[in-house]
């Protein structure tokens, strides 16, 4: 749900991959979660314990990736 980016070393101290490096789409996801809460694109979600929610796609694979949600 990341993407890996080419960055000069000048950018790199501005770099904020949880913003810039989000590839998935915002197309609702159903799952059940459980994670403190967290940030992405400039959103915050959570915290969720074992929680059925629906979330953009670029969440829902966030959690899904760290193994915090299934698919419901």
């Amino acid at each position: 749900c990341l993407q890996a980016k080419s960055l000069s070393i000048d950018k790199l101290k501005d770099f904020d991959p949880l913003k810039e490096a989000v590839i998935l789409s915002e197309n609702p996801v159903k799952i059940k979660a459980t994670s403190p809460k967290f940030q992405l694109k400039g959103q915050s979600f959570g915290p969720f314990e074992n929680s059925a929610v629906e979330l953009p796609e670029f969440a829902a694979g966030y959690l899904l990736a760290r193994g915090s949600a299934e698919l419901v």
